[in-house]
C-alpha cells in the first residue's frame, strides 16, 4: 500500500520558475543574433545518507539478573535528472532526505527477604525519508527523471530471572526472554516528458518500530510447619512497519517458573514441585504468562504426625501473524 503519495507538479513549476528566472542570461558570440541561439543543458543531483543507534543495559541482585538490547536505523537516497534542448532552457533538481533512529533501554533486579523481583524492556524506532523534484523550462523539449529509496530496520531483545533458592525447605525459579524486530524498504520512481515545462516527483517515507518487555518475581517461605513456594513470569513483543513497499517483522518469547516445597520428619514428611512454562513465534505481536505454586504442610499432635502437599500451575500464550514479507 503506498503512502504519502502526492502530485507536486506546482511545486516543480515553482521550482523550476525560481531557478530560470535567477540564472543568468545565456550568452551570445559577438555578431550572433541571439534569438536564433539554440542551447541544450542538463542538470543532474543524488544523494544519500544513514543514521542508526544501539543501547544495552544489564543489573543484578544476588540470584536475580535482567537486561535489555536495543539497535536500529534508517537510511534513504533521492536522484534526479532533468535534460532539454531549444530556446531559453533552464533545468534543476532538487532534493533532500532525513533519517532517524532512537534506542530506549532499561531494566531492574530487586532482592528483598524472601521475595525477588526482575524485567526488563527495550524500545526501538527508526524513520526514513527522501524527496526530489526535477525539472526545466524553456521554448523548447526535455524529460525529467526522479527515483527515491528509504530503508529501516530494527530488532530488540531482553532476558530477566528471579530466583530464591538454596533453602531447606521451598525454592523458586521465574525468568522469561523476548525479541521482536522489523526491515523495510520504501521506494519511487518517476519519469515524465514535455514541451514548454516538463517536470517530474518522487517520494518515499516510512517508519518503523518494535517493543519488548518481560517481568519475573518469585516468593517463598522455607521455614516451618507450613512451607511455600511461588512463582510468576510474563513479557510481550511487537513489530511494525509503515509506509512500506516491502517490510517484514518478527518476534518471538518464551518464560517458565519451577516451585519446590519440602518437609520431613523421621520418615514422615512430604514434598511438592513442579513448572509450568509458555513459548511463541510469529511476526506482528505475541505474549505469554506462568505461573506455578507449591506447598506442604506437617501437623503434629501427642500421638500422631501428618503431612500433606500440593503443587499447580498454568501457562498461556498468544501470537498475532500477518501475512509477512508482502506489499503492505
Amino acid at each position: 500500500m503506498r503512502v504519502f503519495k502526492k502530485s507536486n507538479t506546482m511545486f516543480a513549476l515553482i521550482i523550476a520558475l525560481i531557478a530560470f528566472i535567477s540564472a543568468p542570461a545565456f550568452a551570445c558570440n559577438p555578431g550572433e543574433a541571439c534569438w536564433n541561439k539554440n542551447y541544450s543543458n542538463n542538470a543532474n543531483s543524488f544523494d544519500s545518507s544513514i543514521s542508526g543507534t544501539t543501547k544495552s543495559f544489564s543489573t543484578h541482585t544476588y540470584n536475580d539478573n535482567a537486561g535489555a538490547s536495543a539497535n536500529g536505523g534508517a537510511s534513504s537516497m533521492y536522484g534526479g535528472y532533468a535534460g532539454g534542448s531549444g530556446w531559453l532552457i533552464k533545468n534543476t533538481v532538487v532534493g533532500a532526505e532525513s533519517n532517524s533512529s532512537k534506542s530506549t533501554v532499561d531494566a531492574f533486579a530487586k532482592d528483598s527477604g524472601y521475595t525477588s523481583q526482575a524485567g526488563a524492556i527495550a524500545k526501538q524506532e527508526s524513520q526514513g525519508q527522501a524527496a526530489v523534484v526535477a525539472g526545466g523550462l524553456g521554448f523548447g523539449s526535455g524529460v525529467a527523471k526522479t527515483q527515491t529509496e528509504a530503508t529501516v530496520f530494527g530488532n530488540v531483545s531482553q532476558g530477566n530471572i528471579a530466583k530464591e533458592v538454596g533453602y531447606n525447605g521451598a525454592n523458586a525459579t521465574a525468568g522469561n526472554s523476548s525479541a521482536a524486530g522489523y526491515q523495510g524498504i520504501d521506494t519511487d520512481e518517476n519519469c515524465k516528458t514535455g514541451t514548454g515545462l516538463w517536470g517530474a516527483e518522487s517520494h518515499s517515507q516510512l517508519s518503523g518500530d518494535a517493543i519488548t518487555g518481560g517481568y519475573s518475581t518469585v516468593t517463598v517461605d522455607p521455614n516451618g510447619s507450613h512451607r511455600s513456594a511461588e512463582g510468576f513470569t510474563t513479557n510481550f513483543a511487537k513489530a511494525d512497519v509503515d509506509g512500506a513497499d516491502r517490510s517484514e517483522t518478527y518476534v518471538n518469547g518464551s518464560g517458565g517458573v519451577g516451585t519446590e516445597s519440602f518437609i520431613g520428619y523421621n520418615n514422615n514428611g512430604a514434598y511438592s514441585g513442579g513448572q509450568s512454562s509458555f513459548s511463541y513465534d510469529g511476526s506482528d505481536f505475541g505474549t505469554g504468562m506462568a505461573a506455578h505454586s507449591s506447598y506442604v504442610n506437617h501437623d503434629t499432635t501427642c500421638n500422631t504426625s501428618t503431612s500433606s502437599a500440593g503443587s499447580q500451575g498454568f501457562a498461556t500464550s498468544f501470537v498475532v501473524n500477518s501475512n509477512n514479507n508482502q506489499p503492505r
